[in-house]
């Protein structure tokens, strides 16, 4: 069988677009278990638990694709399209879960990702002014008249909202477990054997020592190279092989590198970040 193929014929290639609201649409190599079962796997949360980490952690399973929020800019029939053994970390579709019960139903695996809330709450607070934070948006949109001083009620009451969509969701799902961001490694190797992975796990336990995406007042580093480079950018993302070209890591993108082709003047001051490579 050729090399450039996995064992159903998908092509191993991945292809990635940018888009301007930073979303990221990845399809990824596709690997399969030994018994050539496929299953989704979708991690739910409130958001600020800890999903940025479980994907840098899933992208060391070789038998899953994996992406954090990688259709979240899509609508339609697209929204839930993703490709089959695939992890999928993103915490809008608790806003979706009755077209994702409709499309995925009992077929797929579903992971509860929860942190103390309290410790929720200050990050979501954090964010408070963040105009790419759904905190921003719940408190414009779906409160009425949200005072400045009820930043902690406020992002509290998101938090049991979206927790309690969660739990009624999994109520009649077979195939469920919790998973607590303050028990990550014994989670994550009960994770590991329940989803049947396959690939390097003390690596991906490595993962659970690093605070990736963390809460800051301002945009992130990341928000902001986005923004230069969104209209400028020709990528591509491939999973065993690596043109040159000048790389940067995205928080949201872990599955493989992500290659930018961008004139050096565009945004000096976060060229900086991209690891140099040999150009092209």
């Amino acid at each position: 069988m050729p090399s450039d193929v996995d064992v159903f014929g998908h092509p191993r290639t991945c292809k990635l677009y940018i888009s301007p609201t930073r979303n990221f649409v990845v399809t990824c190599s596709r690997y399969f278990g030994s018994d050539g079962c496929m299953t989704n796997v979708f991690v739910l949360c409130a958001g600020r638990c800890g999903s940025t980490t479980f994907i840098r952690a899933a992208s060391h399973i070789r038998n899953y694709s994996s992406g954090h929020e990688t259709r979240s800019a899509l609508v339609g029939d697209d929204r839930f399209a993703y490709p089959p053994n695939h992890v999928e970390a993103d915490n809008r579709l608790s806003w979706l879960l009755g077209r994702l019960d409709a499309k995925y139903g009992p077929n797929a695996k579903y992971v509860h990702l929860m942190r103390d809330p309290a410790e929720v709450v200050r990050s979501f607070e954090r964010r408070w002014n963040n105009e790419l934070s759904i905190i921003n948006a719940y408190r414009k949109s779906i409160i009425m008249r949200c005072r400045e001083e009820d930043r902690a009620t406020v992002c509290m009451d998101y938090v049991d909202t979206v927790t309690e969509n969660i739990r009624a969701f999994l109520k009649d799902k077979p195939q469920s477990m919790e998973f607590r961001l303050e028990k990550a490694e014994g989670d994550w190797r009960e994770f590991w054997k329940w989803c049947d992975a396959d690939g390097d796990l003390e690596a991906s336990l490595r993962e659970w020592s690093v605070a990736y995406n963390s809460s800051t007042e301002r945009q992130g580093r990341w928000q902001r190279f986005h923004r230069a480079i969104s209209k400028h950018v020709s990528l591509y993302v491939t999973a065993s092989h690596r043109p040159s070209g000048r790389s940067y890591q995205h928080p949201h993108l872990c599955t493989g590198t992500l290659l930018v082709e961008v004139d050096p003047q565009l945004a000096p001051s976060q060229a900086q970040e991209c690891a140099p490579l040999r150009r092209r």
